[in-house]
């Protein structure tokens, strides 16, 4: 067969390339995505030339498309000099085949499909329709009233990360990679080491349990089951794009928990697909603000909360749940070391008055919810009136308004302080002072030319510098930690080099930055999060001749 006369043969223009890499050990990547722009040329299209970027590094694409046998071959060759071998073929309206890192060990598969990865559209309208439509869609699969069910604090924060643009960018390439993993997800046709897709014969009473929680839920959407053969106690959900649901559930959890409690992990896992929280991601590479990412990990943690909401209506018993909660946050299973699990929630109350809300960034990267506090949230979901109303029950003690006031005094116990933080123009302008006061001290003293560089930078805050000058050294020092633990996190890469660069005009005021001053540009460019070497470059920014 020819393609010559196909009117589905590859044009000129914007294509997104899919694919997975893998390591001469074996290690294979998950999916990842780039967009690239490729132009076909001749009248068979045989030459082919294009250019992409992955990331922020852009390379150079030199090859050729055999129309007749849909052959295509082409080199793809980065800015620093890395060159990829590709060998693919044209098929059902895409090409599809394998790469390598030439003489390298890298290598793995790879789609080229027609249009751009930005076809998804990240405004925050845009995203917004799209989780719109695809809440619509779940609530068409489900009789429980999703929007009931999620806690608000998950409505906010989410509102929050669809106005902040650094996020929408993530957001964007995320779904590019989880469209190209998509089709992967449920693996049918292959055999895996240690996964086993379950049926309702090989696993009657697990199945018993799926149904009890379909009908608690009033769920139609085809729901599959994966037995992972792992000790630990553990269950993990995917959805496809079609609104198929795909649990793996850890041979560990399918032999210790009872039914009830199995109820209750099912109905969690289900509570995440039900509820879109499969469409968020955590910022974690990198790309964004510290703020950013702290806010995108607290979104996790609700979303935790609100899938134990749904875990809790298909078990429905408080008592149960709370024992899944104990066995999960210990790691016990023998249940003869367990008594009451009303005694854990006592437990959990009085912890809720000892913890300490975190002050810096790391202890603000985690997606579950401690167990204590948990176990605090499920009870006061079952207490409230929500719980009874989804359950076409009458009663509830707590009011709708109640519970989730309390739930959001809950989960401020896992936030970092910074996430409350109130960031203005003056927050940046005082670390500026306090950071050029600090290089101007660190050799004999202020200098009259470092004096006229600060007096420049003090423009509009002479108030707040004579305020600074009056500090003690170890004031002064203080301070610079508290406002940079803030601003490292709220601030762009690109905000907090200009911080440095202020400092640096300050060293640089006499005509030579002295080892003092060096070590003090070193140590606020550490407290920001710029790096190792964002000293030595913006010094050599500094010194570079004018174009």
């Amino acid at each position: 067969m020819t393609h010559s006369k196909h009117a589905d043969a590859p044009q000129s223009g914007p294509w997104t390339e899919q694919y997975t890499a893998q390591t001469v050990e074996g290690t294979e990547s998950d999916a990842a995505v780039m967009d690239c722009e490729l132009k076909f040329h001749g009248e068979h299209q045989s030459a082919l030339d294009g250019a992409g970027s992955n990331g922020d590094v852009r390379f150079a694409i030199e090859g050729r498309y055999e129309r007749e046998s849909g052959a295509l071959r082409f080199r793809k060759r980065y800015a620093d000099g890395d060159t990829y071998a590709y060998v693919g073929r044209w098929k059902k309206g895409e090409f599809t085949g394998r790469w390598r890192r030439v003489n390298g060990a890298q290598y793995g598969r790879f789609t080229l499909k027609p249009g751009a990865m930005a076809s998804f559209d990240a405004s925050s309208r845009g995203v917004q329709s799209l989780f719109r439509r695809r809440a619509k869609s779940w609530q068409k699969l489900c009789a429980l009233d999703l929007d009931a069910v999620r806690f608000d604090g998950e409505k906010e924060m989410l509102s929050l990360l669809l106005a902040d643009e650094d996020y929408l960018r993530e957001l964007q390439s995320f779904h590019a990679e989880k469209d190209a993993s998509d089709a992967k997800t449920l693996q049918h046709g292959t055999l895996t080491p240690g996964r086993v897709k379950l049926s309702a014969r090989m696993m009657p009473a697990l199945f018993a349990v799926l149904d009890r929680c379909k009908r608690a839920l009033g769920l139609t959407a085809t729901v599959e089951l994966f037995c992972i053969n792992d000790a630990s106690l553990n269950a993990m959900v995917t959805t496809t794009s079609d609104n198929r649901i795909v649990i793996d559930v850890t041979s560990g959890s399918i032999d210790t928990f009872e039914d009830d409690e199995l109820a209750y992990v099912l109905g969690h896992e289900i509570g995440h697909a039900i509820l879109g929280h499969l469409d968020t991601m955590r910022a974690d590479r990198g790309n964004t603000t510290g703020i950013t990412s702290l806010r995108s990990f607290a979104l996790k943690r609700y979303q935790e909360l609100s899938a134990d909401r749904v875990g809790l209506l298909c078990c429905p018993d408080l008592k149960v749940a709370l024992r899944a909660e104990m066995m999960f946050t210990t790691g016990v299973r023998r249940r003869s070391a367990f008594g009451d699990p009303m005694s854990f929630l006592e437990h959990a109350r009085k912890r809720m008055d000892e913890v300490i809300p975190p002050n810096v960034s790391a202890e603000g990267l985690d997606t579950h919810p401690y167990g204590e506090l948990r176990a605090v949230a499920i009870e006061l979901f079952h207490r409230s009136e929500t719980f009874h109303r989804l359950r076409d029950e009458k009663g509830g003690s707590l009011s709708e308004k109640q519970l989730e006031a309390h739930v959001k005094r809950i989960v401020k116990l896992m936030n970092p302080t910074v996430l409350d933080a109130k960031i203005d123009r003056e927050d940046v302008a005082e670390l500026v002072l306090l950071g050029a006061i600090s290089v101007a001290e660190a050799t004999r003293g202020t200098s009259k030319s470092e004096a006229r560089v600060i007096a420049r930078l003090a423009e509009g805050y002479r108030a707040l510098h004579a305020k600074l000058r009056a500090l003690s050294l170890e004031e002064q020092q203080i301070r610079m930690v508290e406002l940079a633990e803030v601003l490292a996190l709220a601030l762009s890469y690109v905000d907090r080099q200009k911080i440095l660069e202020d400092m640096v005009l300050v060293a640089r005021a006499d005509g030579r930055v002295s080892t003092r001053e060096h070590e003090a540009l070193e140590g606020i460019a550490a407290l920001l999060g710029l790096g190792e070497t964002a000293v030595a470059e913006v010094l050599g920014e500094a010194s570079a001749p004018l174009d």
